[in-house]
């Protein structure tokens, strides 16, 4: 169950970056 959790937090952290490097471009 925690790997899971940790897996959808990693997600939304990537996800986060992504969008972070997308709005500096």
């Amino acid at each position: 169950m925690t790997k899971v959790v940790d897996f959808g937090q990693a997600e939304k952290k990537a996800k986060l970056r992504d969008r972070k490097i997308d709005s500096i471009y």
